[in-house]
């Protein structure tokens, strides 16, 4: 008895270290489209007229990611601001230079020509509690987690 106790004890508790690194993940990437959306609302706000509002926002969050963005162990926080002209969309300022294909996507579908939108990424690596479990429950083999928001910021605006 002592030793069916024990492997089933294994077992079970490696199953709890699973059910706790998909808990960890969901509550992550909750996390991260919680704070893209925060992020992208007060870049977002920030007047056309004042041209260093959108880089200070920027830089305030960037220069204190450590305390707003706590539960990231290792973080890649991006902010851009976004023209759509002519069907394209194009970088106008911020910390990235292009955007991925799925995001580019979304930034034609949420923005109309002339509008200037902000696009804010957060990208993190997560650590699992036993890595060949997790993989095996969440499909893949990267714990990479990532999300974005676009937030239109001005409509009809002159070109950045």
């Amino acid at each position: 008895m002592t030793i069916e106790f024990a492997l089933l004890m294994v077992f079970l508790l490696m199953v709890a270290a699973a059910g706790t690194d998909l808990a960890n993940i969901s509550g992550l990437n909750r996390e991260i489209e919680r704070s893209t959306t925060q992020i992208a609302a007060a870049v977002a706000s920030c007047p056309i007229a004042q041209q260093g509002c959108v880089r200070q926002t920027r830089d305030d969050y960037l220069a204190r990611q450590a305390n707003t963005l706590i539960r990231f162990s290792s973080l890649q926080l991006t902010i851009m601001q976004v023209v759509k002209n002519a069907g394209g969309v194009r970088v106008c300022v911020g910390n990235g230079t292009y955007l991925d294909s799925d995001i580019m996507a979304s930034a034609k579908s949420v923005l109309d020509d002339g509008n200037i939108g902000v696009v804010v990424v957060i990208s993190t690596t997560y650590l699992p509690f036993l890595p060949v479990f997790t993989r095996l429950f969440i499909g893949g083999t990267s714990t990479n987690l990532s999300g974005h928001t676009i937030a239109v910021s001005h409509i009809d605006a002159p070109i950045c």
